[in-house]
């Protein structure tokens, strides 16, 4: 009957669909997979000998993508109605979009990783002409996504204390705290005079220095006899 022509061809259509998405679905699998580890990149976008975790630089985003792409296949195992199987058509561009995506978030947070250990090593040679000499720098919590850190020390006794921290939801921007351990409190104007130093040494190093502010607090005697002051800059590579 027609009736019947009319159904078989219905569910020859909804077998298409439901084929042609979990191919896709398939696929993009197989593609997050692979991009699990993958080349780095510098600046200018040249693959580097340098492999890198894309789920450890942006926080555990594509494991959670592949979870979505295990949970679309598993709907898929049973039968689904065309208003289902045509959302599901519907989502995976934006899924292969996203894909993409991570893997460029994945390799801006190394570039941006690198630029705080460069940044800090500009800081040092700058603060190495003020008569300061390094005595640690590492990654916060040993987490390479996260702020750089430098100690530095003078003959005087006097510490620096320097942090290269993103900047949240700007990864062009770092924010730099430079924090002083004087043994002798600084004025203002000297606290002021090294942070120019600093923002001549990374200017010339091609990085502009913004919104410089300097805050200050006092220890009591019986803590510290040293003055604690910073100041707090953003860095622009």
């Amino acid at each position: 009957s027609s009736l019947r022509l009319e159904l078989e061809r219905l569910e020859g259509e909804r077998r298409i669909l439901a084929r042609a998405a979990e191919e896709k679905l398939r696929a993009l699998g197989e593609q997050a997979q692979a991009a699990r580890r993958i080349p780095a990149v510098d600046l200018d976008g040249q693959a580097l000998n340098v492999q890198l975790d894309v789920d450890f630089w942006t926080g555990g985003s594509l494991s959670q993508l592949q979870g979505d792409l295990r949970a679309l296949l598993a709907l898929l195992a049973s039968p689904l109605d065309m208003p289902a199987l045509e959302g599901i058509s519907a989502a995976l561009p934006d899924i292969e979009t996203r894909l993409g995506e991570l893997i460029e978030e994945a390799r801006l947070a190394v570039i941006h990783s690198q630029l705080r250990f460069d940044i800090a090593e500009v800081v040092v040679s700058a603060l190495s002409e003020q008569g300061f000499a390094l005595e640690e720098g590492a990654y916060s919590a040993g987490d390479e996504r996260e702020g750089y850190c430098v100690r530095l020390k003078n003959a005087e006794g006097g510490e620096v204390e320097v942090h290269i921290a993103p900047r949240p939801g700007d990864a062009m921007q770092n924010d730099l705290h430079l924090l002083s351990h004087d043994a002798e409190a600084r004025t203002r104007h000297e606290l002021r005079a090294r942070m120019h130093e600093l923002a001549r040494s990374l200017a010339w190093h091609g990085l502009e220095v913004s919104q410089a502010e300097q805050v200050g607090e006092s220890k009591s005697a019986e803590r510290s006899q040293r003055k604690r002051q910073a100041v707090r800059s953003r860095v622009e590579g």
